[in-house]
C-alpha cells in the first residue's frame, strides 16, 4: 500500500512475531476512517500466509460497526 509500507511491516512483524512465539498480545490500530486500517491489516494476515508456510494461524475478522450497542453479538458471529 503506497505510503503506509512502515506501517504494514510493524504490524507483519507483530503478527509474524507473535504467531512464531505462540504468544496472545493484542495490538490497536486507530485513525481517521477511510486512511487505510483494515486493509494494511488485512494484507498483512493475507500476506504472512501466503508467504510464511512455516506459519499456521487462524485468523477472524469482526467489524465492530455491526455489533451496534450489543457486544454478546460478538460470541454468535
Amino acid at each position: 500500500m503506497p505510503c503506509r509500507e512502515s506501517q504494514f511491516e510493524e504490524i507483519s512483524g507483530f503478527i509474524r512475531d507473535n504467531v512464531a512465539h505462540e504468544s496472545s498480545r493484542c495490538m490497536y490500530v486507530s485513525g481517521v476512517p477511510g486512511t487505510g486500517k483494515t486493509l494494511i491489516v488485512q494484507s498483512a494476515i493475507n500476506e504472512l500466509k501466503a508467504h510464511s508456510s512455516d506459519l499456521e494461524f487462524n485468523h477472524v475478522y469482526i467489524n465492530g460497526l455491526t455489533l451496534g450497542s450489543n457486544p454478546d453479538k460478538l460470541w454468535r458471529k
